[in-house]
């Protein structure tokens, strides 16, 4: 009962938009369909300063300032069925080597206009729309880009985003488990812009699993549940400028074998409100968490510690705001001027974070159907 007098609590005086910014559309250039026997020049990259400045006992601030490079080719089979290859590199500034250098592939099956399958490196991070209680936004800098299948299902009034991160793969004999991350992300219109009004009920559900049967290691398996179910009212105040209210229940179950973690299950409620604009886009947020954890989610909203072993906060208070400029110098290349704060009341924790992203996505035809 007192999960649910939360969330009517919330319902009725939380106001919210996105707690995260929106993923970077310039890449749809590359869901275009070409004709068959089409050859294309793909080239992506992201210019990239992540600045975050923490000051409490969780979690240490880190710098993220430079560059990804994905250059690769795609070849069309037929209007359906296409096939990406080429490599995928990240240079951090002040680094000599190479944080990442290693092959990028990506086969695309289109079953009918509304349904598309994907394997190898999927569509991951900021394209599955997931809120920052689940998926932390660091997350996309300290790993590769995500390995595995996904299924993306688009109607008029649902969005749907199912898919597994392989992130670790076992042989019989190894000395670690597998790892990967089970997803799914959906978004159910259920007014669609009706005299300028939208109302939609995302859902969302990560799962985190660290086991397999084949190694010789003999520890338990882990496995972490974190899942959420949200509404979201917005209005259209003119042709290019929005203003939305979104509201999220957020849950936390451990269900591994061998209980590790001080907390078994816990819960989270995230409101915020949103104003989206041409030039802008400004968030005012709030979380309330109880026992709350996900082991890739923004630390900032747990209740565990990364930093000291034996120090938790089973009670999590946080205040929201964050404001980004965005500018397209042309359609392929956006540009991101981004502030993030983040502020506890009860321990006047005050941490924010900076950045500046400049991306680019291009497409460039090799030979056309009719030239072969």
């Amino acid at each position: 009962m007192k999960y649910l007098s939360a969330l009517l609590f919330f319902l009725s005086i939380s106001i919210y938009s996105k707690a995260q910014f929106e993923a970077d559309l310039s890449d749809t250039v590359f869901n275009k369909t070409e004709a068959p026997k089409s050859l294309a020049f793909d080239f992506r990259s992201s210019f990239f300063l992540r600045n975050n400045e923490y000051f409490n006992n969780l979690y240490d601030g880190i710098t993220f300032l430079g560059t990804n490079l994905n250059p690769s080719f795609h070849y069309t089979f037929h209007p359906n069925v296409s096939l990406s290859l080429g490599w995928y590199l990240r240079l951090f500034n002040g680094r000599d080597e190479l944080f990442i250098n290693k092959l990028w592939y990506r086969l695309t099956y289109r079953f009918n206009s509304n349904l598309k399958l994907y394997m190898g490196n999927i569509l991951g991070y900021d394209n599955h729309h997931l809120i920052e209680p689940l998926l932390s936004g660091d997350f996309q800098y300290l790993n590769p880009p995500e390995n595995g299948i996904q299924f993306l299902y688009q109607r008029p009034k649902f969005n749907g985003d199912l898919w597994i991160n392989w992130q670790r793969f076992i042989l019989p004999g190894d000395t670690y488990k597998e790892e990967f991350l089970l997803g799914y992300s959906s978004d159910f219109k259920v007014i669609n812009q009706t005299g300028n009004f939208s109302l939609s009920l995302p859902m969302q559900f990560l799962a985190k699993h660290k086991g397999g049967q084949v190694d010789k290691l003999g520890i338990p398996m882990q496995t972490f549940f974190n899942w959420d179910v949200g509404i979201d009212f917005s209005k259209n105040l003119n042709i290019q400028n929005k203003l939305g209210i979104r509201v999220f229940y957020v849950q936390f179950n451990d269900a591994s074998d061998h209980l590790l973690l001080q907390y078994k299950d816990g819960y989270g409620i995230l409101s915020n409100l949103y104003l989206k604009t041409q030039k802008f886009d400004v968030i005012l947020g709030f979380w309330r968490g109880e026992y709350y954890y996900s082991p890739v989610g923004e630390p900032l909203f747990q209740s565990l510690s990364t930093k000291y072993v034996a120090y938790n906060e089973s009670f999590k208070q946080v205040l929201l705001f964050k404001f980004q400029y965005k500018k397209r110098v042309v359609e392929s290349l956006p540009f991101y001027l981004r502030f993030e704060s983040y502020y506890d009341p009860n321990r006047a924790y005050f941490d924010f974070s900076y950045g500046l992203l400049i991306n680019v996505n291009e497409r460039r035809m090799l030979i056309k159907n009719s030239q072969l």
